[in-house]
């Protein structure tokens, strides 16, 4: 029988390692699914080191080889790396006001040893192998998985991951960085988006038959990377509901598809730390699209009244949910099917004209 918590929860739901580690009744661990070195941390020690082998079955190392040096020495070992990044850090925590915060520490090999070495591990999280990404630029797959339906969507980091001019948060945050540090990518093809409903789909079944109390994954929120080779890598959790039975722990409430991760308060500010700029500079240079959070050089929009706008159209009813700045952006994506280019527009925040 497990001692194992449930396959639940959010932030970062480390014991979905255990439960793909463990063997199905072929001797296998759960097929199709490949993770980089990963060590969880339980009350500031290293626990459960996990990784996927040659053969693509996923091991575990032995406690004994659980020690600071031989993690840094295998996180540091890199083959023809395209950055100075080795490793980062997920760590879940509450603040004072009772709410769970999520965040992700990036590391270089000088960082990882001052993690591992000198730093207090306060809370309970996860430290990863980091591997690099198949284009220039960091980016992570997040899967939305249910029984019927499974989303995909992708974050690109802006900056390419090899250039040293910018800082390392820079080059590799996606969704835990700020809005204006990375875009939305669609998933392309149809082999890829296969790829990553079987890996959802093996690990839902896995973990029913590998359970005692065969948990049912009912929804859950899976984080991938893509790497230079095409090998699709499972990263994390960061959101999983089991099935309204006796197990599951959060019954009533909705699986978290934001994720609601971000970065030390250190790091926050470091797109303006290293240039002496201030907090205004981004939005001098460029605007966001409220509609389809598209960035856009503030050379090619220029301000028009909502009256003007919608006065173009005939039809101006608003949707559910929708404010007057989505319908206006929604008007013009419209407007786009009829013509072959167009230019982004700036709205005027003080809608007085209207």
């Amino acid at each position: 029988m497990s001692s194992f918590a449930p396959p639940e929860g959010d932030g970062v739901v480390d014991s979905i390692y255990h439960y793909l580690w463990t063997k199905n009744t072929q001797l296998e661990t759960c097929p199709n699914v490949v993770i980089p070195n990963t060590v969880v941390y339980k009350y500031r020690q290293p626990a459960y080191w996990y990784y996927s082998s040659s053969d693509q079955q996923l091991k575990m190392k032995k406690k004994g080889d659980m020690t600071n040096q031989k993690i840094y020495d295998s996180f540091s070992k890199r083959k023809n790396p395209s950055c100075e990044v080795v490793a980062y850090y997920i760590s879940s925590r509450e603040t004072e006001s009772g709410v769970e915060t999520t965040t992700m520490e990036y590391f270089d090999q000088e960082g990882l040893y001052d993690f591992l070495f000198n730093r207090q591990k306060e809370h309970n999280g996860i430290i990863q192998k980091f591997i690099d990404p198949k284009g220039k630029s960091n980016a992570i797959i997040r899967a939305i998985w249910s029984p019927k339906l499974c989303l995909l969507e992708q974050r690109v980091t802006l900056k390419p991951i090899n250039d040293g001019r910018y800082d390392l948060y820079e080059r590799c945050v996606t969704y835990e960085g700020a809005e204006h540090q990375s875009m939305n990518a669609p998933v392309r093809g149809i082999y890829l988006p296969s790829r990553l409903q079987t890996i959802c789909d093996s690990i839902v079944d896995h973990c029913m038959r590998t359970s005692s109390q065969h948990y049912r994954i009912s929804r859950m929120v899976l984080n991938f990377k893509l790497d230079h080779n095409n090998k699709l890598w499972l990263l994390w959790c960061s959101s999983m509901r089991l099935a309204a039975d006796k197990f599951a722990l959060k019954k009533a409430f909705p699986v978290n598809i934001s994720g609601d991760i971000t970065v030390p308060d250190k790091f926050k500010d470091s797109v303006f730390r290293n240039a002496n700029l201030p907090s205004t500079f981004f939005r001098s240079k460029y605007f966001i699209c409220p509609g389809s959070g598209e960035i856009v050089d503030s050379s090619d929009s220029f301000e028009i009244s909502y009256k003007t706008m919608i006065a173009s159209v005939s039809y101006t009813h608003l949707r559910a949910h929708e404010t007057p700045e989505h319908l206006v952006c929604r008007l013009l994506l419209e407007k786009k099917k009829k013509k072959t280019t167009f230019t982004y527009i700036q709205l005027l925040s003080n809608t007085h004209n209207t």
